[in-house]
């Protein structure tokens, strides 16, 4: 059972990896952009995006914000249907006020 939940974490990390360096790519970012940010080398950057090594909670956050995404697209952890992608879509357009309102509105609904 170990040995395959660490081929599980190993492809986890490639997948990771592979995510993070599309958009790093799309944003026309440097590995050293990015690690200037996050206070690591440029060599561990690469060997996150060749799936060798990993990302702690932190950094996944610190990265996501980098970014400019949200960690669920940079761990593979997008919305499963359309309506769950709208909603979001729409919710990340909200200012705080107006998240804390539709909070509210969905607790009424869902009673």
């Amino acid at each position: 059972m170990g040995a395959q939940l660490k081929q599980e974490e190993e492809n986890y990390n490639i997948e990771i990896g592979a995510r993070l360096r599309k958009l790093r790519k799309e944003k026309k970012l440097l590995m050293r952009d990015i690690c200037d940010e996050l206070k690591c080398s440029v060599n561990f950057l690469s060997m996150v995006e060749r799936g060798e090594a990993g990302l702690t909670a932190y950094k996944t956050k610190r990265v996501s914000q980098i970014l400019d995404c949200d960690c669920d697209s940079l761990l593979g952890l997008e919305a499963q249907d359309s309506y769950d992608k709208e909603i979001l879509r729409l919710v990340s357009m909200m200012n705080t006020e107006e998240k804390k309102k539709v909070i509210e509105l969905i607790k009424v609904i869902c009673k």
